[in-house]
């Protein structure tokens, strides 16, 4: 009797132990530690531990925050980018007292209306807010971010602060990143982010497009792009075909640094000023990532050194990818009066390929300074892929081959618009033909270009013309 007694007091305290779960309930609930903060979970594995009707009681499993306002601070909670129905409700300090707010619909400020949104509520310095995530409607549960930031009715308007969040580093996977926000009455949202050189940034506002994007509007929202300084770089208005919401808007970043990406209602921008007609309605999820990219106007960094390329018809293939916002590049050497041929295109003679989606792709040739010497778009009849495209070398040196998307030059300039997904072969020869220069001292091949400088030949072609 003795040994099971103690086998009943010992599953009792394993029972115990294993209920003490993190978030449970507001004896042990997980804590905010500061503003503006994304919380994500999923209430599946919690019990069903508090209830208030608003307007409808339900049996939904329930996860808990605390927050601790060191200032008075009116603050907005959005469940806005749940996978379900949500209720959303506020306790001061102790959770057996009512709540002193309740969402289960959203009241208008989610795309979803079945999304929950409390704004503005007002908070008191030094008190206990108990934050409950539930399920709104039935025994529902899921997968939530809770984002919880401060409202600012009535903010500054040519100015980088107050900051909604810090997007820090930002992710370079697709659609890899998401936030919600609401501008608030007569304002803007505004995010801090570290700006790379080189590095293209995408915002996604657009529910139809390759990230779920998407705003609770009453007009169309638009995206900034402010300085340290808080002075404008950029901004957009978004696509016609997404009702003008920005769909994988692109930003290239000139210089590290710090820099703020802004939410605005149309028109954002007047008079070159930054305008703050948000309304309390004003509600979105942005999704953003980064494409690495490369410097464009550049030589460098080389993807492939092909040498001195092979005589042999469709002889020589190389396998590559543009890269985020990016091109591909390979050095060769080019000798005067010779053809070149270079193929993309499946059809014959060889068979090439490239993969560039809504596009195609073009190749570029640069001469050892980085010019561009000639540019070819492709052919109509293989979806204007270059089929066995062939380019005379006006002049022995080295020069460099790019593959990149339509238009791969504007305006004279390389572009660098290529994503990581452009796939392509590039088959490549030269013909046979005299390789002028070098012979003697009085047909020597001229060095051009700045210092240092790698020359690569082949001297299998030429005779022994000195001795020392």
């Amino acid at each position: 009797m003795l040994r099971a007694a103690f086998l009943f007091v010992t599953l009792t305290a394993l029972v115990g132990v294993a209920m003490a779960v993190p978030g449970e309930d507001c004896s042990d609930p997980f804590d905010v530690t500061s503003l503006p903060v994304v919380l994500s979970g999923n209430t599946c594995s919690f019990l069903d531990d508090y209830e208030w009707a608003c307007p409808y009681e339900t049996e939904a499993v329930d996860v808990v925050y605390r927050y601790v306002p060191s200032i008075g601070q009116n603050v907005n909670f959005s469940l806005c980018s749940a996978s379900y129905d949500t209720k959303l409700f506020v306790f001061e300090n102790s959770c057996s007292s009512d709540p002193i707010a309740c969402d289960d619909d959203g009241s208008g400020f989610c795309a979803d209306a079945s999304h929950a949104f409390i704004q503005g509520l007002a908070l008191t310095a030094g008190y206990t807010y108990f934050i409950v995530v539930e399920g709104g409607y039935g025994f529902q549960c899921g997968d939530y971010e809770l984002t919880i930031s401060e409202h600012y009715p009535d903010r500054p308007c040519q100015s980088c602060t107050p900051v909604d969040a810090d997007l820090g580093s930002i992710t370079s996977i697709t659609c890899g990143d998401s936030i919600s926000g609401n501008l608030g009455s007569g304002g803007k949202w505004v995010a801090s982010f570290t700006g790379e050189a080189g590095v293209t940034y995408v915002w996604d506002l657009c529910p139809g497009g390759t990230c779920p994007g998407y705003d609770n509007f009453g007009s169309d929202p638009d995206f900034i792009i402010l300085d340290e300084t808080c002075s404008i770089l950029e901004w957009t208005d978004g696509q016609e075909w997404c009702s003008y919401r920005p769909d994988e808007w692109t930003w290239a970043c000139q210089a590290n640094g710090t820099y703020y990406i802004v939410v605005g209602s149309y028109p954002s921008i007047s008079d070159d000023t930054l305008t703050c007609n948000g309304t309390g309605s004003d509600a979105f999820t942005m999704y953003y990532y980064a494409r690495p990219g490369r410097l464009c106007a550049s030589c460098t960094p080389v993807n492939a050194d092909l040498g001195d390329i092979t005589t042999a018809p469709c002889g020589a293939s190389v396998t590559g990818d543009c890269g985020w916002g990016g091109k591909w590049i390979a050095s060769f050497i080019g000798y005067q009066d010779v053809v070149y041929h270079w193929d993309l295109c499946a059809m014959e003679p060889c068979s090439g390929a490239s993969e560039f989606g809504g596009t195609d792709a073009d190749v570029v040739i640069l001469d050892a300074n980085c010019a561009i010497v000639e540019w070819h778009d492709g052919m109509e009849e293989c979806g204007y892929r270059p089929n066995d495209y062939q380019w005379t070398c006006p002049a022995s040196g080295n020069y460099y081959v790019v593959i990149a998307p339509y238009p791969a030059v504007q305006e004279d300039t390389l572009t660098c618009a290529g994503q990581a997904d452009q796939t392509f072969t590039l088959v490549y020869w030269r013909d046979e033909g005299p390789i002028p220069g070098g012979e003697t001292c009085d047909d020597a091949t001229l060095i051009s270009g700045p210092l240092p400088r790698t020359i690569r030949w082949n001297t299998c072609s030429y005779v022994n013309d000195y001795d020392v």
